[in-house]
């Protein structure tokens, strides 16, 4: 969800800010000033955050999930507020040049979040590609080598039930603002939904781990982690995924926008344009965004007119598009080839 994709950004964003900041030479009051304040950030964002932190390095929170509830999404936004104030204190002039893009950057950051406050778009939590329904693929990004790693995400695993229903209350809220997703994305999540086995915990993403683990466990120990863990499933994961299937199928599906298009939702317009922003990180509005891509199709279709013409091509540019689908010359007929061609390019 945007929730998700803003919160790695961010982090990201600190991951860049602390080797710049590392960097510099510079010891002036506003130096230290600003190293603290990202310093402070970064513990913040990894202990409101434990996922993302257990994805890098820091395990401290191996066993939490984010708070989600309406409560948490507010501090969130009055603790950012606090932090913009903290950081408009330092006087950006005596910072080093690495440092003030490191300010700069953060300050863009911050800002974006708390413009994006107005809108609620954070009440959105799910769609085909990413929400609650597909964070079983956490478990790709996690390490799994000690006992210690395994029984943490056991833990996680019992902890998920508060954190499915922080997720269906904030998309409950949503419904009474109208910020909601299109009737047919919430038809596909619900297909999703519909297609997970709710019986065999082992054929959920979150038993992956335990498919494979180290040799180095022994039998008995084996034995202990796997069954905690189908029965962590069976109790905790499978009844709160059964709840989300029954809020989607019964009170979100028909709270969605009947068509594609987020002009129908609260605020639509200014909801777009927001995100117009924000996803381009630039100040371009969607009209601008529009006429650009119009621009650049017609670069582009110009480009692949001279392609044809340069190939000596002589049909229309639906032909030729045919020509370089099927055309067997243009493919590697063999793994060798493939290999080869990879090497010329």
């Amino acid at each position: 969800s945007a929730n998700f994709s803003t919160m790695y950004k961010l982090l990201c964003t600190l991951i860049l800010m602390t080797l710049s900041a590392s960097l510099t030479a510079a010891d002036t009051g506003s130096t230290r000033a600003l190293h603290s304040l990202f310093d402070r950030e970064w513990e913040y964002e990894m202990s409101h955050n434990p996922v993302a932190a257990s994805s890098l390095g820091d395990r401290r929170w191996n066993d939490q999930w984010p708070d989600d509830s309406p409560a948490a999404k507010q501090q969130e936004f009055r603790h950012a507020k606090q932090v913009l104030n903290d950081l408009h204190a330092i006087t950006r002039a005596q910072l080093s040049p690495e440092d003030q893009v490191s300010y700069d950057v953060f300050e863009f950051n911050t800002s974006d979040f708390l413009a994006g406050e107005p809108y609620k778009w954070y009440l959105v939590r799910t769609n085909t590609f990413s929400g609650i329904q597909t964070v079983e693929g956490t478990v790709h990004s996690l390490r799994f080598e000690t006992v210690k790693d395994y029984d943490d995400w056991i833990g996680r695993l019992h902890n998920f039930p508060r954190y499915m229903d922080q997720n269906i209350e904030l998309m409950g809220e949503g419904i009474k603002l109208h910020v909601v997703i299109a009737k047919v994305i919430a038809e596909k999540v619900l297909t999703q939904l519909d297609r997970m086995d709710y019986q065999d915990p082992t054929r959920h993403g979150f038993y992956t781990p335990f498919k494979n683990m180290p040799a180095a466990f022994s039998d008995q120990e084996k034995q202990r982690l796997t069954s905690a863990a189908q029965q962590a499933i069976r109790a905790d994961v499978l009844p709160a995924f059964q709840r989300f299937r029954a809020f989607m199928r019964n009170q979100y599906l028909p709270a969605s926008i009947p068509e594609a298009g987020i002009w129908q939702a609260r605020d639509g317009d200014a909801t777009y344009a927001y995100l117009v922003r924000h996803m381009t990180t630039s100040n371009m509005t969607p009209e601008q965004v529009h006429e650009t891509g119009l621009k650049e199709v017609e670069r582009i279709g110009a480009e692949m007119e001279r392609a044809k013409a340069e190939s000596g091509f002589s049909g229309s540019m639906q032909d030729f598009f045919n020509f370089l689908r099927t055309d067997r010359r243009l493919y590697a007929a063999s793994g060798d080839d493939r290999l080869e061609y990879t090497r010329a390019r």
